[in-house]
């Protein structure tokens, strides 16, 4: 299975004792971001909805490229790709 890192925002990185940036193995997205939500349960709920949607507030970078231009959480992971999660802020 590819190993992929996944950089992490400022707001996520408190699940992953401050870590910047974490290894996962993953073939494809959605079991990259599962398996981040597997290793630190309370990221789940700022993740994915109640009914398991990626949050529309959440937007992945696979190598650069905005996932929502490629396949979504369908996009396909090659051992060494790097996956950047931004978390939009919401308030006033």
């Amino acid at each position: 299975m590819p190993r992929v890192s996944v950089q992490l925002p400022p707001a996520f990185r408190a699940f992953y004792d401050g870590s910047a940036e974490v290894e996962v193995e993953a073939t494809n997205v959605a079991e990259a971001l599962a398996s981040l939500a597997d290793r630190a349960n309370e990221l789940r709920s700022r993740l994915f909805s109640g009914s398991g949607a990626l949050r529309s507030s959440v937007v992945v970078y696979v190598d650069e490229q905005d996932f929502r231009y490629l396949d979504r959480e369908r996009t396909v992971l090659h051992d060494g790709s790097r996956l950047s999660i931004v978390s939009a802020l919401a308030g006033g």
